[in-house]
């Protein structure tokens, strides 16, 4: 038995042969055997990273079908399969369109409400998306507005850490509240999910930890220190913090494939909170450094509130990009109610 993929889609922990930028893969390879399409479709649908459509697998089956009854002479007829599915389509449309609490009126269309919809406000892929790069743009808007109305830089970027932080979590439980995931099961066990947490924590404390140096590095040599502070902080408000936020943001959608989804804000609090206390365990090092040549380094306490705050601010974006990436990848998958009974 081959399965083969639309472009794009893969089964995890299996070869495939491409073929056309598609990937075929032999799921069987006994002689005879029997297998319900129920059972493909939902096989396919369980490995197929949401690019399977039951309709275009239930026609590609009729099809064959019915040519192998025409070459074997025998009489063409209606795939039973392929019917059940398309009428049940149609009940599923009609109850839609005639059930008012299912529907939004907008300019004279409907639209699909339950998941997509909910009370009338925008999709949460696409809200979530939009409320990510509204943060980055606060970043440095909210710095410069500080900044003219006469804090000192440092002042004013950890006010504007704070202001963003507030604001983000305001955006992600508006999000959230529109959000449902019951279509979204849990994948694999709690080991499994504490290493690929783990995994997600080092990948963005290392990313975090790298963007902040090469951003430090731009500041000039020939300038005293209050100067390369004033510097640094306008580099990590306009440059450093939002394009950190941006990848977190990124890696929040690749989360969708490593934290359990019925859970999944936990545990991207917990590895947003686990990413600074990496940092902070490293402070007697960075300590020692800063004593050895000569750099300045914040206090602990200090060190321990920006630690705590960033958290905050990496949490939002990581809940941001998962949400947005969870709700594409719904639209994406067929729906478990149009498959055939």
């Amino acid at each position: 038995m081959e399965i083969r993929l639309t472009p794009g889609a893969k089964i995890r922990g299996r070869w495939g042969s491409k073929e056309n930028g598609k990937l075929t893969y032999t799921l069987l390879s006994v002689e005879d055997f029997t297998v319900a399409p129920e059972e493909v479709i939902a096989v396919l649908q369980r490995y197929g990273g949401g690019r399977v459509d039951a309709q275009q697998y239930l026609q590609y089956r009729a099809t064959a079908r019915t040519l192998a009854r025409y070459e074997r002479g025998e009489g063409i007829q209606v795939d039973p399969y392929l019917a059940a599915y398309m009428a049940e389509r149609r009940r599923i449309e009609a109850n839609q369109t005639a059930a008012p609490r299912n529907t939004q009126e907008q300019g004279g269309g409907t639209v699909p409400a339950g998941t997509e919809v909910a009370g009338g406000r925008a999709p949460a892929g696409r809200s979530s998306k939009s409320a990510a790069f509204l943060l980055l743009a606060l970043f440095p808007l909210a710095y410069f507005v500080l900044s003219a109305l006469g804090w000192n830089t440092y002042t004013a970027k950890k006010l504007t850490q704070v202001v963003v932080a507030v604001v983000g979590v305001v955006m992600v439980v508006r999000v959230v509240r529109g959000f449902d995931r019951r279509d979204n099961p849990a994948d694999g066990g709690v080991g499994r999910a504490l290493l690929r947490a783990v995994l997600l924590t080092m990948t963005i404390w290392l990313a975090v930890g790298v963007i902040a140096g090469v951003v430090a590095g731009f500041e000039p040599v020939q300038a005293t220190e209050s100067e390369k502070r004033r510097f640094g902080d306008r580099m990590d408000m306009v440059i450093g913090i939002p394009v950190a936020m941006l990848v977190v943001y990124h890696l929040g959608r690749w989360s969708v494939r490593l934290v359990p989804a019925r859970r999944s804000l936990v545990w991207l609090s917990i590895v947003a909170m686990a990413s600074r206390a990496v940092g902070l365990s490293l402070y007697p090092v960075g300590g020692a450094y800063g004593r050895a040549y000569n750099v300045p380094m914040p206090a602990f306490g200090e060190a321990l509130v920006g630690g705590a705050l960033g958290g905050v601010l990496i949490f939002c974006f990581l809940a941001l990009g998962n949400i947005q990436a969870s709700t594409q990848a719904r639209r994406a998958r067929p729906r478990d109610d149009l498959a055939p009974r």
